[in-house]
């Protein structure tokens, strides 16, 4: 129970009223840092940046271990990766279709 006499708010009951959220912790980023941050925040979909960090930052620290997160991690790069396959392969058929365009003009 909170100081209120109302049940704080595990997630489990969206019924519950949350506890007051009335601490404020400063850490200063670096502007590719923040670049990051936002990226992610906006890729996830996160309401704003404040509530994304929070909660990235608590479910880290809650993990129930170093390998839970270091799964995630690699889930989160092999999604990377395979989008990044993608573009290359994107770029690499408009390649091959501009060079093939290129050799015909030459030729005829």
């Amino acid at each position: 129970m909170g100081r209120n006499g109302f049940k704080l708010f595990t997630g489990s009951d969206p019924m519950t009223i949350p506890e007051p959220r009335n601490r404020v912790v400063v850490f200063r980023l670096s502007q590719q840092e923040y670049q990051v941050l936002k990226s992610a925040c906006s890729n996830r979909g996160g309401r704003n940046l404040s509530d994304f960090t929070r909660s990235e930052l608590l479910a880290l620290v809650r993990s129930e271990s170093l390998g839970h997160v270091i799964q995630k991690k690699l889930t989160d790069m092999e999604q990377k990766l395979v989008e990044l396959h993608v573009v290359v392969c994107d770029l690499t058929r408009r390649l091959d279709g501009t060079s093939l365009a290129l050799l015909d003009d030459k030729t005829g």
